[in-house]
């Protein structure tokens, strides 16, 4: 596991860029439906925080949470 914290604490830049932008709606929807109406999302292992955003935008209580720095 150490190793892929350093992968990500040495690649944060790049894996922003590369994955900020990414459309995944698609996905959030099959994931909200076992989710009640503006209920609690832990996203552990959240990078760049674009998901937890997501769902705090469409009205969840998100937060997330990452062992790289």
């Amino acid at each position: 596991m150490n190793k892929t914290i350093e992968y990500y604490n040495n690649n944060a830049s790049e894996y922003y860029d590369q994955t900020a932008a990414v459309d995944l709606h698609d996905k959030y929807e099959r994931f909200l439906r076992y989710i009640p109406e503006g209920g609690r999302i832990r996203d552990v292992g959240c990078g760049s925080g674009r998901d937890a955003a997501a769902f705090c935008r469409m009205g969840y209580d998100a937060e997330g949470l990452d062992a790289a720095e």
